[in-house]
């Protein structure tokens, strides 16, 4: 095996170790967790730029149906995921305080006021 392709598995190796040390929070602690993410960060630019031929290799060859799939899901995993925006409880006191701006619960059928009405007549 060449040495590229050794030190490209030893990349993926640390991204995953990484990525679960990440994801252990409450056992590594904010400060530790900040520094792998930093960490992953940079693993993740050097991955990219270890597999940048992969990029050219893109519009070349023949698709296959399975070659098709493969690419669009490695795209997809790179387009990432968009958050959904926070949902407004029925039973908060005030809208403004616990949602944000693209809340809906001024045209919820059990609106704000009605619970402090309820809360304070409790």
């Amino acid at each position: 095996m060449k040495a590229s392709v050794k030190f490209k598995i030893c990349v993926d190796v640390m991204m995953t170790a990484a990525l679960y040390a990440c994801m252990a929070y409450m056992l590594v602690g904010e400060e530790t967790h900040e520094w792998i993410g930093s960490g992953l960060a940079l693993l993740f630019v050097l991955h990219n730029a270890l597999n940048r031929k992969w990029y050219a290799a893109l519009l070349t060859g023949r698709y296959t149906p399975l070659r098709a799939f493969q690419t669009a899901v490695n795209l997809l995993c790179l387009v990432g995921r968009r958050e959904p925006p926070p949902l407004c409880s029925a039973r908060t006191r005030s809208c403004a305080t616990t949602c944000s701006t693209t809340c809906s619960c001024e045209t919820s059928s059990y609106s704000s006021t009605q619970s402090a009405r309820s809360i304070s007549s409790s």
